[in-house]
């Protein structure tokens, strides 16, 4: 949600209502996030907008599908090695009508590792003002891989702490991480 305080506190209850109501409602994540989107702009709240990731898992297939509300793209640290944006989906929510959004599915291995995150660990900043980046958060991903999910959470999010210039200034940091077994 952007902003603070009292405002994106109504944004994210009205937000998480929306959505809680349209995922009773219909089975399409495209469907869901579009209506969860008029509903956003009917608020009116200038200025306030949602980025989202809806995912839903299959266990029994073993795949996710899932649409990407103009969040930063989450990835999948593949077990092969290899790295996969999760971008497919649409525009942020609450900001544009008649928004539209697509939905994909991404099979998934054991061993995968999703990796959820805002741009509080992407966007922090050292002393001279360069970028942690996702190429330097996927490092990461790769270096600490062995590790449970939980200590690699700590892990990532000490190293993005001491890059980080109090200089500069710091944003929020919030990551997540799915191990897929």
């Amino acid at each position: 949600v952007a902003g603070h305080g009292v405002g994106a506190a109504l944004m994210m209850a009205n937000f998480r209502a929306c959505l809680r109501i349209e995922s009773r409602n219909n089975f399409a994540i495209r469907t869901i996030l579009a209506k969860v989107n008029d509903y956003l702009i009917e608020s009116d709240l200038p200025g306030s907008y949602v980025t989202a990731f809806y995912g839903v898992l299959d266990r029994r297939n073993h795949r996710l599908t899932y649409a990407n509300a103009g969040h930063n793209a989450p990835f999948v640290a593949h077990s092969n090695g290899k790295f996969e944006i999760l971008d497919t989906g649409g525009l942020l929510l609450g900001s544009f009508e008649q928004a539209t959004y697509q939905e994909t599915t991404l099979d998934l291995q054991k061993g995968d590792i999703l990796v959820f995150y805002t741009d509080g660990v992407t966007e922090s900043r050292d002393g001279s003002g360069k970028e942690f980046g996702t190429e330097s958060l996927k490092r990461l991903v790769r270096k600490y891989r062995d590790l449970s999910a939980s200590n690699m959470v700590q892990r990532i999010c000490e190293d993005v702490l001491k890059y980080q210039s109090s200089e500069i200034g710091r944003d929020d940091l919030t990551l997540s991480i799915v191990k897929y077994v």
